[in-house]
């Protein structure tokens, strides 16, 4: 699984919705230059906690570009999927490293 592609799919998809937390932090986090164990747990923490990147949800209340309640629906969706793509990249790719997942 290629993690800078999957982390620059999903800031490109925020971007398009006109998000502007998670996009330019999920850019800085592909810019790294090597893949290790403290990237791939620094990674995996935006996805616990309060306000992290699992509690996102495009909606015009929150300042998103979408039109209307069916677009807000697939487009929370997506966030799902390439959301879940992202776990799954940084999971697989800490066995593959051997990170014990602190």
């Amino acid at each position: 699984m290629d993690l800078r592609a999957t982390l620059q799919d999903l800031a490109n998809f925020l971007e398009r919705y006109g998000d502007d937390k998670w996009a330019p932090i999920l850019r800085q986090k592909y810019a790294f230059v090597a893949v290790d164990c403290k990237v791939l747990r620094e990674l995996k923490g935006m996805f616990g906690g309060w306000g992290s990147l699992t509690d996102l949800a495009i909606a015009r209340e929150n300042g998103h570009l979408v039109a209307d309640l069916d677009e807000t629906r697939q487009v929370n969706k997506e966030l799902s999927r390439l959301r879940s793509k992202l776990y799954a990249t940084i999971k697989e790719l800490m066995s593959d490293f051997g990170c014990d997942g602190r």
